[in-house]
């Protein structure tokens, strides 16, 4: 999934993206300008249930072993 992200910033990410970046005449640092709002989004909304899917679990879980207060 980061690797498809990734790819949505960079002008040579894909394939589509060159053609956009020749026909646009944009610059590789205004693209990835441009492109970047959408990839944090991208990201966000991988990594979000990727986390919840991985991790969520185990805070349902009780504590194994029982925790004494500290003096």
């Amino acid at each position: 999934m980061g690797a498809n992200v990734g790819s949505v910033v960079s002008v040579t990410g894909n394939p589509q993206n060159m053609l956009v970046g020749i026909w646009s005449g944009a610059s590789f640092g205004g693209f990835l300008v441009h492109m970047l709002p959408v990839g944090r989004r991208r990201s966000r909304d991988h990594l979000m249930p990727t986390l919840r899917w991985y991790i969520a679990p185990s805070w349902r879980e009780p504590f194994r072993e029982r925790l004494e207060p500290s003096r």
